[in-house]
């Protein structure tokens, strides 16, 4: 089955009006069963969105995506929405990021690789703080 880019654009713009409906109206933890679907449907967010920024080889642009939690411990997945042509400064957004957030997580994809990928939590989940 083939889907054209407009039916995948209205998939992905559905499905984060969605996800930002269920993120106003819920009050989950992270062992419910509502986070388990969440965390799904954020991931198929995230796969939907490189399919639709796939850029050629030759000019590879950068998105930089983030787990963060918030004050409350809810985790949700941030997305910026620039897209940079330079790869450093991916990476100085993700540190900015950190600054300013407690980061779980970070990624920049270019198309459909995984350039850099880095968790900020060890295996007891205590996070790392970035170096200031």
């Amino acid at each position: 089955m083939q889907i054209s880019r407009n039916e995948l654009e209205d998939i992905y713009d559905r499905l984060c009006t969605a996800l930002t409906d269920y993120e106003e109206a819920s009050e989950f933890t992270e062992y419910d069963a509502g986070a388990e679907l969440y965390t799904k449907l954020v991931d198929m967010q995230g796969k939907i969105q490189m399919l639709l920024y796939q850029e050629d080889e030759e000019s590879s642009m950068y998105c930089v995506s983030c787990l963060i939690q918030n004050e409350d411990g809810r985790v949700w997945k941030c997305s910026a929405y620039d897209v940079f042509s330079v790869f450093q400064e991916a990476k100085e957004l993700v540190e900015k990021y950190r600054e300013n957030f407690t980061v779980l997580a970070a990624w920049i994809t270019a198309g459909e690789n995984i350039r850099f990928f880095e968790c900020y939590t060890d295996i007891s989940g205590d996070i790392r703080k970035p170096n200031t």
